[in-house]
Formats: structure tokens, sequence, C-alpha cells
């Protein structure tokens, strides 16, 4: 609540946005296909958390911001007021309102072919 009542220039990437962009079996075999030692242990650590996690898909959340912040043209992003519920039943849920004065950029989209492909070249190309 206090970062995004700061005034300083934020850009925000949520679960919204990235949900859309799993790591599956098709993106994990593209990276064993490689076999290295960065693509063999980015597999087995990714096979270790699938099993913890009970399926077999989990989610890029950390590498979205930091794909923003090489090539933002990955996303669309909207102005928008941001504030964190502290209150009640909702408390830690995070309201987005749309405004073009905002000093906050939400992402809104992602383009995940474009996003998939500067990981994977980022990844495998090692």
């Amino acid at each position: 609540a206090i970062v995004f009542g700061s005034g300083i220039p934020i850009t925000m990437i949520g679960a919204n946005v990235t949900l859309n962009v799993p790591i599956n079996d098709h993106i994990l075999n593209e990276i064993k296909k490689k076999d290295t030692p960065l693509t063999n242990t980015l597999a087995r650590l990714t096979e270790i958390w699938w099993e913890f996690l009970g399926q077999r898909i989990s989610h890029l959340h950390d590498a979205l911001p930091v794909a923003f912040c090489v090539d933002p043209s990955i996303f669309e992003l909207v102005k928008c007021d941001v504030s964190i519920l502290l209150d009640g039943e909702m408390a830690g849920a995070t309201l987005v309102t749309p405004d073009d004065q905002s000093h906050i950029e939400v992402a809104k989209s992602v383009d995940v072919s474009k996003f998939m492909d500067f990981f994977l070249k980022r990844i495998c190309d090692q």
C-alpha cells in the first residue's frame, strides 16, 4: 500500500497476466532438447517442483517482470490507480482502477508467444 501510494513510477505485472504464461511439458521438452548443464538443471528443478505441486504445470511469475525490464513491448500496459485493501474479508486484495493520470502502469496482457521466444532464447542459447 505504501509503495503504490508513494508517487514513484511503477509497473505492475499481476497474476492475472502471469498465469497466462505456463511452463508445461511442451516447454520443458524444448528446454531439455538443448542438453546443457543449465538446461538439464532447470529441467530437473522443474520436475522436482512439479512433483511437489502435484501437477505438471507452473508459471513464470518472476520471469515476466524481468522480461519487461529488457523488452517492454512484450506487454500491453494501462495507467491505473492501484490500492491494497487493508481491512475486512478482502484484506490484502489489490484493487485496480483505470486512471489516465496515474503514475502506475499495470500490465493488461502479455504476448505469450513473444515472451516464450524471449525466455527460451535466453535459457537455451547459453
